[in-house]
């Protein structure tokens, strides 16, 4: 998904509608963040771990939304 779809995509949706990530193990979680940084795409292959990789000489800008972490 690109930012232009994302924003297509929240266009459609009532402003007051709560936008979560998923949590750690279960349930949802409030954003905490948007953090900008660049990643190589498809370098992990195993179903359980993400496909793309954070790294300094990645070729792929990309943003993620951080999950709130209580303590």
């Amino acid at each position: 998904m690109t930012a232009s779809d994302l924003i297509e995509a929240l266009k459609k949706i009532d402003p007051s509608t709560h936008v979560l990530v998923q949590g750690y193990e279960g349930g949802f979680s409030e954003i905490a963040d948007i953090k900008k940084l660049k990643i190589k795409l498809d370098v992990n292959t195993e179903s359980w771990y993400g496909r793309h990789e954070e790294a300094d000489d990645g070729g792929v800008e990309a943003i993620v939304l951080v999950r709130e972490q209580r303590v």
